[in-house]
């Protein structure tokens, strides 16, 4: 149950950022959508994270490159379950 919580705080931690360079944290219904994607699988893509929130394309996470620097690989959100 402990570990849900922190996953929750771990999830709302994400910042969103659009093309335009605006920030935003995900609300508690974008929480509760990446919740079971998170359940299902221990390392998540962070596109698949996006994907789950209901964003789209335009939207990337703050200090995060959803790609490996090679470009080649997704890399992934440690969701700790």
């Amino acid at each position: 149950m402990n570990q849900i919580k922190e996953l929750e705080e771990s999830i709302s931690n994400l910042i969103f950022v659009d093309k335009e360079g605006n920030e935003f944290t995900p609300t508690k219904e974008q929480i509760e959508k990446m919740m079971p994607l998170c359940k299902k699988r221990s390392r998540p893509s962070y596109y698949k994270l996006r994907h789950a929130s209901g964003l789209g394309e335009e939207y990337g996470f703050k200090n995060i490159n959803m790609y490996s620097d090679d470009g080649k690989k997704m890399r992934r959100f440690e969701s700790g379950l």
